[in-house]
């Protein structure tokens, strides 16, 4: 049987995906982590694109999917929007408008590419914001102010959620999950705002303002292998077969 064979689970996103495999996560990244859990039942792909908003992954979509004639692509989660939530002011090329962002979720959950494997599709919102430490990474760069916002990426993940909302896909509200974890309640000053003080768990979760920790991308993990099993429990690992046999069926020998 082909490597090929093995049906897909793909992440599509930004360096939020991309990074998700750094050996700096100690094995706790997002992807590595479903790699470990579908071992041998389906092969987990990274598709992350540094420095990508919504904008670019659209265009890369058709490319960065396999074709049907590859493999099938049995689940797609798309997390992207941490750039599009880039300040307008900060003239970098990040900023999408917020509405733009909606729709170009829409268009990637319906694209040819996607549809053509009918795969299930769950949404990742864009994490919170540290401004305290984004701040330092800013200044270090050159740039006069801030250049994201922890209130950009609340509406960022908001307007994510209601996309999942409409289309009727299940979503992984990562910017309520780590904000819960901070102790934020809603109506007190927004943790990770530098109007407020430092909120240090967030400063666990998040390494550099923007990017997670291995212990940020662990409550994103628990949160989605949770959806999984309560939405589509038949693609809990345990309830899909190994591609190959394993070494009691091949041999018809126990393994010592």
């Amino acid at each position: 049987m082909a490597p090929s064979s093995y049906d897909k689970i793909v992440i599509f996103g930004d360096s939020l995906v991309e990074w998700s495999s750094a050996a700096e996560n100690s094995g706790l990244g997002l992807v590595p982590a479903l790699q470990s859990a579908y071992l041998r039942r389906l092969d987990v792909v990274n598709r992350g694109f540094d420095g990508y908003n919504t904008r670019q992954a659209l265009k890369v979509l058709p490319q960065a999917m396999p074709s049907p004639e590859q493999c099938r692509v049995r689940l797609l989660i798309i997390f992207l929007g941490a750039n599009d939530a880039t300040l307008q002011t900060a003239n970098n090329g990040f900023h999408v408008p917020i509405s733009e962002y909606k729709e170009n979720l829409r268009k990637i959950v319906n694209h040819p590419a996607v549809t053509v494997h009918t795969p299930k599709v769950m949404l990742i919102t864009p994490p919170p914001i540290d401004e305290h430490k984004h701040l330092l990474k800013d200044l270090n760069a050159g740039h006069a102010g801030l250049t994201r916002s922890a209130y950009s990426a609340k509406y960022y993940a908001a307007a994510c959620t209601e996309v999942g909302n409409e289309l009727g896909l299940p979503v992984v509200n990562a910017w309520h999950a780590m904000m819960k974890l901070a102790g934020w309640r809603t109506g007190e000053s927004l943790a990770g705002s530098t109007s407020c003080a430092v909120n240090w768990v967030l400063g666990r979760l998040i390494s550099d303002g923007v990017h997670l920790t291995g212990e940020g991308y662990k409550v994103i993990i628990d949160a989605l292998v949770l959806r999984v099993a309560l939405v589509w429990p038949e693609l809990k690992p345990e309830e899909i077969p190994y591609v190959f046999p394993t070494y009691d069926e091949f041999t018809g020998q126990e393994k010592n």
